[in-house]
């Protein structure tokens, strides 16, 4: 459903939508134990997801960079306990 809503999409929401895709694809990557392809789509997520903190579209931005960002540290250290980020409302 992501990947449609993205593929019409112009300018700073694409953007948007694919670095929430980027992160959603790293934790499918994990769940399927390939950590290397996690790592990979996370960072890309991370990254894309910059320019939108801290909010957008009402999403709480800054609290899923932290939770993806701690995902990441946790799969790179090899932990096999990790809690998936959720899309939280934005207090703003």
């Amino acid at each position: 459903m992501l990947e449609e809503a993205w593929t019409r999409e112009q300018g700073p929401r694409r953007l948007f939508l694919q670095a929430l895709i980027h992160c959603a694809v790293g934790m499918y990557h994990w769940q399927r134990n390939n950590p290397k392809g996690a790592v990979g789509q996370l960072r890309k997520g991370l990254r894309k997801l910059d320019p939108y903190l801290p909010a957008y579209e009402r999403i709480d931005t800054s609290r899923l960079k932290h939770d993806v960002a701690s995902v990441l540290v946790a799969i790179e250290a090899g932990t096999d306990a990790i809690n998936l980020p959720q899309i939280h409302p934005s207090p703003i």
